[in-house]
This record gives C-alpha cells, sequence and structure tokens, in this order.
C-alpha cells in the first residue's frame, strides 16, 4: 500500500509505498564527494521551485534537495551561483513541464555568470518517463539513497501518484494536493548519474556541503 493509500476507498493511488520510501533515508553525503548533477523543477504556475543535486551513479544514487522555495524569480540566480560552487556534469530539467519556462532565464543568468549554455540538459517526455520509471525501481529495490529531514521531499513522495502516457508512466501534477517540483526535481537529477561512479572519470575537489546549503 503506498504513501497515504487506502484500497478500502475510492482515492488516488499513491505510486511509491510507504516503508520503501522510508528505507531509502541514508547517510549525508559524504563531505569529499563530488556533485555530479544540479536540477530544478517549477511547480504549476510558478507557485514553487525545487533544486536538487544527485551524487555516485546509476547503480548507486544519492539525491537531495538543497532549495525549496516561494515563486521562481529567485531561482535563475541561485542556479548559477550553485554551478559555480560545485561544478556539475550536467544541470537537468524537465524540458517539457512547467519549468521549461524558465529555461530561458536560467540560461541567461548562466550567460551572465560565464557558465557555458551546453550545461543545461532538458528531459523531454519520453526522457522524463524513463526517469520515473527509474527513480521507483531504485526506490523499491532500495538503490536510492538521500538524508533525513528533506520535509518537501517527503511530503511530495506522499501524494504523488502516476498519470500513464502510452505504456509508460510520469508523476502526475494534476492530481497532486501539495507541490510536487522537490520529487520532480531529485527524480531529473538521478536520472543524469553516470553508468559509474564519476570519480572513474575524474579526481574530486573536497569542500564542506554544509558551506552551501541553504536552510
Amino acid at each position: 500500500v503506498g504513501i497515504g493509500e487506502d484500497p478500502r476507498f475510492n482515492v488516488k493511488a499513491i505510486k511509491l509505498p510507504a516503508d520503501k520510501w522510508a528505507a531509502t533515508v541514508g547517510p549525508d553525503l559524504d563531505a569529499n564527494a563530488e556533485i555530479d548533477v544540479i536540477s530544478f523543477d517549477v511547480d504549476v504556475d510558478g507557485a514553487k521551485a525545487s533544486i536538487a543535486i544527485a551524487s555516485g551513479s546509476l547503480s548507486s544514487p544519492y539525491v537531495e534537495v538543497i532549495d525549496h522555495r516561494d515563486g521562481v524569480g529567485w531561482l535563475p540566480a541561485r542556479l548559477a551561483e550553485l554551478v559555480l560552487k560545485f561544478s556539475p556534469t550536467v544541470v537537468g530539467v524537465n524540458g517539457a513541464g512547467p519549468a521549461g519556462a524558465q529555461v530561458g532565464p536560467v540560461l541567461a543568468a548562466f550567460a551572465e555568470a560565464g557558465i557555458s549554455a551546453e550545461l543545461l540538459e532538458q528531459l523531454n517526455t519520453n526522457a522524463f518517463k524513463q526517469a520515473c520509471g527509474g527513480f521507483y525501481s531504485d526506490v523499491v529495490e532500495g538503490r536510492l539513497r538521500r538524508p533525513a529531514g528533506q520535509g518537501p521531499l517527503d511530503v511530495a513522495a506522499g501524494d504523488a501518484a502516476e498519470r500513464v502516457l502510452g505504456d509508460a508512466w510520469a508523476w502526475d501534477r494534476r492530481s497532486s494536493a501539495v507541490p510536487i517540483s522537490p520529487l520532480v526535481a531529485v527524480t531529473v537529477a538521478r536520472a543524469l548519474l553516470p553508468t559509474i561512479p564519476a570519480e572513474t572519470f575524474y579526481s574530486g575537489s573536497v569542500f564542506d556541503l554544509d558551506d552551501f546549503l541553504e536552510d
């Protein structure tokens, strides 16, 4: 039974099983770890926006929401700031969703900061469906790791249902009673991780993650 799902009543089917989601909580990211991916998402009408990070690989993914605020005006400059701090290999977004409207402002902020536009990768509908399926599999099969104390992400995971698209599915914004941008952001971030750990390709810089994360 998924989080908040009661089969006795005609309610939407919450996608993520509560016990499997709870089991994904693990240690915080090591201070020496590379931030491979930064991603962002925006809720309907730009009510809230979220930024997430991912580290590790598709075989051992770590995800974390590092910013979640009202509106979108803060988003482009904050993304540029984080890119300059973390030097990720990619910045991801579901370009087919509400966040697509922020691609232009984000690229403008990147240009102002001297960041290449090629760093931004937009997932299309098919790629986002694959991302959702992969995220779900990692949760139920115990591969995904995330920190505790991620309130907005937990709330989103506890409410999100699926929207069937052909033979696959994606997170359903239309049925959600809460902002699900935190969940979408970590879904995109996880999908863009390398197939093997990043340290195989390059040596990482040492930093203290707490220096850069906001409350």
